[in-house]
């Protein structure tokens, strides 16, 4: 898919796009328009993924759709939920495993984050991500100053009363799926985990407050929403 676009309005509208255009006065010139911001910097960047006996059938696919990318990464953090590492794993120096006798579930994403800094990608261990997806999730990352948490595949919520039970969260929300394209960028409530990146500039969770296994999705926009992030 084409990426989504910075333009807030098409430089070539229809007929009647641009009579409706006329009568309301809206043109170009009176729009502001977000530029991409091209930093170059040499931060670290850092990918952390969470699996289990149960996805090992996926995980190598995976990490090695990670490790050939077209902007390298620098380290590949697998938490294991469980005390055997998948078997054939790419041999890079960048890989490294950590075992855990604690089912920490996707939880586990996030629990070596606090040691490292600059551009960080939480993923899943079943997605083979296409090999420009580390570049052009930085160049988003950048374009909103590092100030702002970048996904694919989110949720909004609706307005009016606080959700208040799984039911109402599952059947309530409005997602935005990876699967799909997107005409431009949406600020949502929450993101999926597995197709997160931002910059360490805006603050890490706390692994400690993650206290809930199979909900890190809604803990990471909890984390958001108290320390005004944008997602």
């Amino acid at each position: 898919f084409s990426g989504p676009s910075f333009d807030l309005i098409s430089k070539t509208p229809n007929e009647f796009n641009a009579k409706l255009r006329t009568i309301i006065g809206l043109t170009e010139k009176n729009i502001r328009k977000k530029e991409m911001v091209h930093k170059s910097s040499d931060d670290q960047i850092t990918v952390f993924m969470a699996t289990y006996p149960g996805g090992f059938h996926t995980v190598k696919d995976a990490i090695e759709s990670l490790l050939n990318q077209t902007k390298k990464i620098d380290k590949l953090i697998l938490h294991v939920n469980g005390n055997e590492a998948p078997k054939k794993l790419p041999r890079d120096s960048r890989l490294e495993v950590k075992l855990s006798k604690s089912n920490d579930a996707d939880n586990g994403k996030f629990k070596y984050m606090s040691e490292y800094e600059g551009y960080f990608f939480t993923v899943d261990d079943d997605i083979c991500y296409p090999n420009n997806y580390v570049e052009k999730m930085i160049s988003y990352v950048d374009a909103y100053e590092r100030k702002s948490i970048i996904g694919v595949h989110g949720a909004t919520f609706p307005v009016g009363p606080s959700i208040t039970r799984w039911s109402e969260y599952r059947e309530l929300r409005r997602t935005h799926v990876f699967t799909n394209p997107s005409a431009t960028f949406t600020q949502v409530n929450c993101l999926g985990t597995g197709t997160i990146a931002f910059h360490s500039q805006i603050g890490i969770p706390n692994y400690e407050n993650l206290d809930t296994l199979r909900m890190v999705d809604l803990h990471i926009a909890v984390w958001a929403q108290e320390n005004s992030i944008a997602m």
